[in-house]
């Protein structure tokens, strides 16, 4: 393995501040977040330099001592075969001797010796004595090669350490570590270490080729034993080395195989005359290995499958296994989209008989009370339990034949959800998780309860029809937290009666029908107590799959039930922040579903939210958000009627009292854009709570609502004229506009209103209300009524008797010392005073001179404040000839 299969992290060139030093071992620059930043970096090359270098060493030894043990069985040899290539001394002398003995023979018998032998031709050694010798000087020339070259690559690995580790101060090092890898990647030190094995087999292959040059004149038999292992030799290595060639997950290998993978791919883009740059980008023989190993392909998925499989094997207690389950969530789950690829591997994981992996998360949750784990442990193991079992229960999604949904009806996390009030942090996750178990054991019990209702269905008629699986099937739901309605017993074993067969396949069906509904509108309850959204909110929302045709009436009871409990009982929402925070959010989900189809009662917990929730802006979001103004004006006629018909000892019931009050933030909160569709309502409201027994709370109500009204009118046609329909100016007048003009007649309307009538209508509105303001009691919300229906400012005459009304009222306010009312009165915009020189304001007024007066009794009772300087300008104006 060479160092380029460990690249350090990407390295910028430059930092702020240049490269002089304040102080030893650190540069400028070198501070706070920077410093951080590099000694990350530092803290990673050491990593791969540590790796690099223990893999360097082991493989340097094991090359050193085998090419020791080589070079030392090669000597010998050598030592024998060196011979063949210099005289033999021994068979000269043999010849000598044998000369001298002829020579004394002769002189004994009295003959003459002559010399028989030729004289020998001068020494040449074998061809094979020649060859042989040769290949293994060169093996062991070789090897003693890749014992110096191991050895000197061991020290440049320890130099390289030594070099980096010089400075402390964390970019110095940094840029050190860069700047040597970087070298050691431009003079191919990777090509020397992929050398040095490739020495080693160079020289065994010359060694076993000199032996068969050594053996041939020795003897034929063992030359053809010797050249067997060396082909079989030569064989084995050309397919090891080929091998991966074709197969990128081969194991095997040798130095060459990446030498001719290059070259083949050099020769391919050749043939294909493909961009050079393109060799570059596909990088070396191990990138195409990752590559292949991350293509998207069956194959892929089938490892993927047997890897969790072995996996799951191998973890062997809880403390092995609580990594895996935390981690099965996050890898099913992209955010909000979910991998096909892990749904398939973990449904297959979930109903593989040998690995139980839904009861060793049960087990595992179990574990988390046995009083031996830590609380943090504890709460660490239940969220990864939690996060499992919810991805388990989210495959209900997928319809599968093969892999039905998962019965959780034994959990103890399923049943803890269920009789468990949301209290800590992690019932964020047990929230989710049991509202998604809920939801996959009916899809999974569902399934079996319509084979059973078609079952009944078809032996409805039988004399004997089996009512065992039902009977039980249903006690099951019960047992599960399911009620079907119609279901005689529900919780034992007994016999059904043909007679009950119709009334419980309707039950049936209706249940199937409603029950998402169900599961829903409980998992938003249990949600909306939490301080945080849960875990996965949205995508526990979008799998819980209703039936959006369903009627309302369908689940009106269910829904109704849930606002109640949860806004009768819960107290976060009142305390939480005055923006709109995540209760609010999900009660308007909740409150999203309640679409009646006619005027029904509203429920009481909506009226008691709208009342108790302090905030403004995060009621407008709310209405906002859940769409529902619409259908509160159509049904607030009807709650109105029902409160007032109700006996003062109900209980449980909203009063009218509260009701009204409801109704004033719905008034004040809406922009009225329905007008045209709602008028009628607001009509019938109008003449019910005109009644003087309501007066008190409802003045404000009235106010709000007609001052609504008449800023809505305007946008029917241009700025300047209202076009109005026909039928509509007679209810408008009776309701809304005055019957005072400027001209002391009458309004007379056509199909059109002017910009002067409107403003005067709003001045009779504010005027009216003023006069309640004068009571012993104040109106409901008097101070946030007047801020709106005092923001007009006149532009033409107003009737002499509005006028009269309006100082009237102002004048017995200041003189009740009700110092935020004045106080609003005088911030008004109806009092703004013209900035223009020579320009007059208050010119709707006849009597400026009485109102001035009474401005300035009430001016004396203030400070210096800078309500007191605008009542001066005012003052000024009005009393200005």
């Amino acid at each position: 393995m060479s160092l380029l299969d460990f690249p350090p992290l990407i390295m910028g060139d430059k930092e702020k501040g240049g490269s002089d030093a304040k102080r030893p071992g650190l540069e400028r620059g070198d501070e706070g977040g920077a410093a951080k930043l590099w000694a990350v970096y530092v803290s990673e090359a050491e990593k791969y330099d540590k790796s690099l270098v223990e893999s360097w060493k082991s493989d340097m030894e094991g090359m050193l001592i085998f090419a020791g043990l080589f070079s030392a069985s090669l000597t010998a040899f050598l030592i024998e075969s060196y011979k063949t290539l210099s005289p033999d001394t021994g068979e000269q002398t043999i010849r000598l001797l044998a000369q001298i003995s002829q020579q004394l023979a002769s002189g004994s018998n009295g003959t003459s010796f002559t010399t028989s032998q030729p004289t020998p031709p001068p020494f040449r050694p074998s061809t094979s004595s020649l060859v042989c010798n040769a290949l293994w000087f060169i093996s062991l020339g070789l090897s003693l090669s890749c014992a110096l070259i191991a050895t000197l690559l061991e020290q440049w690995a320890r130099d390289f350490i030594h070099r980096a580790d010089t400075r402390s101060a964390p970019l110095i090092c940094a840029r050190i570590y860069s700047y040597l890898y970087y070298g050691m990647k431009r003079f191919n030190m990777h090509a020397v270490v992929d050398a040095i094995p490739l020495l080693l087999h160079a020289s065994l292959l010359f060694f076993l080729a000199g032996l068969i040059a050594f053996l041939i004149p020795v003897n034929f038999a063992m030359t053809i034993i010797s050249v067997a292992i060396l082909c079989l030799v030569a064989m084995v290595y050309s397919v090891l080395t080929f091998l991966p060639l074709g197969f990128l997950d081969c194991p095997y290998h040798t130095p060459l195989s990446g030498t001719i993978w290059r070259l083949l791919e050099r020769l391919k883009h050749m043939w294909h005359h493909s961009d050079p740059s393109d060799l570059t980008k596909n990088g070396t023989m191990f990138e195409a290995m990752a590559r292949a190993a991350r293509r998207d392909s069956t194959a892929r998925q089938a490892r993927d499958y047997r890897a969790l499989v072995w996996t799951v094997k191998s973890l062997a207690d809880n403390f092995e296994l609580e990594p895996f389950v935390a981690a099965l969530a996050d890898a099913l789950w992209d955010r909000t989209e979910m991998r096909p690829n892990y749904a398939d591997h973990l449904r297959r994981l979930t109903n593989h008989p040998e690995l139980q992996l839904r009861s060793r998360i049960d087990n595992l949750y179990e574990s988390c009370y046995d009083g031996i784990t830590s609380t943090e442990a504890s709460q660490r193991r239940r969220r990864a339990c939690c996060k499992a079992l919810w991805a388990i229960s989210s495959l209900s999604r997928l319809d599968s034949n093969e892999y039905p949904p998962v019965d959780f009806s034994d959990s103890r996390a399923y049943h803890e959800w269920r009789f468990t009030a949301p209290s800590s942090d992690v019932d964020r996750y047990t929230v989710s998780a049991g509202a998604m178990m809920k939801w996959s054991t009916f899809c999974s019990l569902r399934t079996r309860l319509i084979e059973q209702a078609q079952y009944l269905a078809s032996y409805q008629d039988h004399p004997n029809p089996d009512f065992m699986p039902i009977t039980s099937l249903l006690r099951q739901l019960s047992l599960s937290g399911f009620h079907v309605e119609g279901n005689p017993y529900p919780t034992r074993y007994t016999s059904l009666m043909t007679s009950d067969i119709p009334r419980l396949l309707l039950s049936i069906s209706d249940f199937c029908k409603s029950a998402p509904h169900t599961i829903l509108f409980e998992y938003i309850r249990k949600s909306a107590i939490l301080e945080s959204p849960p875990y996965q909110w949205e995508v526990t929302t979008n799998v819980v799959s209703i039936d959006r045709l369903l009627p309302f009436l369908a689940f009106r009871h269910q829904l109704e039930w849930t606002i109640e409990s949860l806004l009768h009982s819960s107290h976060a929402v009142w305390s939480a922040p005055s923006g709109f925070h995540w209760n609010d959010t999900a009660i308007a989900e909740l409150c999203a579903f309640w679409r009646p189809q006619t005027p029904i009662v509203i429920p009481s917990g909506i009226i008691i939210y709208l009342n108790h929730r302090k905030s403004h802006a995060a009621l407008e979001r709310f209405l906002r958000r859940s769409r529902i103004p619409l259908y509160l004006w159509s049904c607030f006629p009807i709650t109105l009627s029902h409160c007032l018909s109700m006996d003062d000892d109900s209980k449980g019931q909203t009063s009218v009292e509260d009701l009204l009050k409801a109704l004033w933030t719905l008034t004040y909160l809406d922009d009225f854009g329905d007008l045209w569709k709602n008028f009628t309502v607001y009509e019938s409201l109008l003449g019910t709570i005109s009644a003087p027994e309501l007066l008190q709370t409802s003045s404000s109500i009235i106010a709000l609502m007609k001052n609504r009204i008449l800023n809505v009118l305007p946008t029917w046609g241009n700025s300047n004229d209202a076009r109005i329909p026909g039928d509509f100016v007679d209810r408008l007048r009776q309701t809304v506009l005055p019957l005072e003009t400027p001209s002391g007649k009458s309004t007379e309307l056509t199909s059109s209103l002017t910009k002067p009538q409107i403003e005067e209508a709003k001045f009779h509105v504010f005027a009216e209300f003023l006069i309640h303001c004068t009571t012993n009691e104040l109106p409901h919300n008097a101070v946030e009524t007047l801020q709106e229906v005092a923001n007009m400012r006149p532009t033409g005459p107003i009737h002499t008797t509005h006028q009269v009304r309006l100082v009237n009222a102002i004048q017995a306010i200041g003189e009740s010392e009700s110092p935020e009312l004045m106080n609003t009165i005088v911030a008004s915009t109806f009092l703004d005073v013209s900035e223009k020189p020579h320009n007059l304001s208050f010119q709707w007024l006849d009597d400026r001179q009485r109102l001035g007066d009474i401005l300035s009794r009430y001016r004396d009772t203030l400070g210096d404040s800078a309500n007191t300087r605008r009542l001066r300008k005012i003052i000024k104006q009005l009393t200005t000839p």
